[in-house]
C-alpha cells in the first residue's frame, strides 16, 4: 500500500511552504493523488510520486521557468527534462554572464573615479553603450601574445634565476602571510592587526616588482576585477577564447563518455 502524506507533511518532507504548494495547485502544476475525509474537513494527499515531482517544480522555478511553462512540461509525457535543463543552463549562463560584465564595466567606472574626486568622469557611453561587448574586447588578448614562442619565453623568464629552493622559500613565506591574514580576520577591517597585515604582504609583492613601486589603487582594481569572476570568465581570459570553459566542458564530457564505454583516446 503507498503511502500517503498531507500538505503538512509534504511542506516538512520539501522544505517548501503551504503556501507555495497550494499555489502549485492553483496553477495546475501539480494535482493531488487522494483525499480524505475527517472531522467534516476533506484533505487532499499526496503520493511519493507526487512529493517527487514537486521538488522537479521548485527546481524549475529557480531556474526561471514560468508557472505555465512548468505545467506543460510537467504534464507532457515527451517532455525531455534533461534537455530543458541544458537549455535553462545556457539561458541563465548568459544572463550571469552579462551580470558580471556590468560588474566589470562599473568596477572600472569606480577606478576612474579614484583619481576624479566625487565627480562622474566615466559612464556607459564610454562602452558605446554596449558593455557586454566592451567587456570582450577588454578580456580579448591579441593572437600574437600566445604563440608558442611567446609562451616559452614567458615561461624562461619566469623560471630564469630560480631553483627549487627559491620556489619552496617564496611559497612559504606567501602561506605564511595568507595565514596570518586569516588569523587577523578576527578583527574589523580597518583594525590594526589587519591594516599591519596587509602592510607586510603589499611590501613584500612590491619588492617582488620590477618597478619596485606597486600602486595600491591599481592593486586594489585588479583584485577587484578577477574577485568578481567565476571560474568560466577566467578560463575565458587565459585562453583569450571566450567560450573556452564551455568548450572545455563538452571536449571532458566526450571524453568521459569514451571512457565509460571503453574505447581508447588517442
Amino acid at each position: 500500500m503507498k503511502r500517503l502524506y498531507t500538505i503538512g507533511q509534504v511542506s516538512e518532507l520539501t522544505g517548501i511552504n503551504k503556501r507555495t504548494l497550494k499555489y502549485y495547485i492553483e496553477r495546475d502544476m501539480i494535482s493531488p493523488s487522494d483525499k480524505k475525509v475527517e472531522g467534516g474537513k476533506e484533505y487532499w494527499l499526496y503520493s511519493d510520486s507526487d512529493i517527487a515531482k514537486i521538488r522537479q517544480i521548485a527546481l524549475y522555478r529557480e531556474l526561471g521557468y514560468s508557472a505555465d511553462k512548468i505545467r506543460k512540461m510537467i504534464h507532457s509525457p515527451q517532455f525531455d527534462w534533461r534537455e530543458a535543463i541544458d537549455t535553462q543552463i545556457e539561458e541563465l549562463k548568459a544572463k550571469k554572464r552579462h551580470l558580471e560584465n556590468v560588474i566589470f564595466a562599473a568596477e572600472f567606472m569606480r577606478y576612474a573615479n579614484e583619481y576624479e574626486g566625487n565627480e562622474i568622469k566615466f559612464d556607459i557611453s564610454d562602452f558605446d553603450n554596449n558593455i557586454d561587448q566592451f567587456a570582450v574586447n577588454t578580456f580579448s588578448t591579441n593572437e600574437e601574445e600566445l604563440t608558442e614562442q611567446s609562451l616559452k619565453k614567458l615561461s624562461d623568464e619566469m623560471i630564469n634565476g630560480l631553483n627549487i629552493s627559491d620556489i619552496q622559500q617564496q611559497g612559504q613565506k606567501i602561506i605564511e602571510m595568507i595565514a596570518k591574514l586569516g588569523k587577523a580576520m578576527d578583527y574589523e577591517p580597518d583594525s590594526v592587526e589587519v591594516q599591519r597585515e596587509l602592510s607586510s604582504i603589499f611590501l613584500y609583492f612590491s619588492g617582488l616588482s620590477e618597478k619596485g613601486d606597486l600602486n595600491p589603487i591599481d592593486l586594489l582594481f585588479g583584485i577587484r576585477l578577477v574577485s568578481n569572476l567565476s571560474m568560466d570568465r577566467i578560463s575565458d581570459v587565459i585562453f583569450s577564447k571566450e567560450g573556452a570553459n564551455d568548450f572545455l566542458l563538452k571536449a571532458l564530457q566526450v571524453y568521459c563518455n569514451r571512457m565509460k564505454k571503453g574505447e581508447k583516446n588517442g
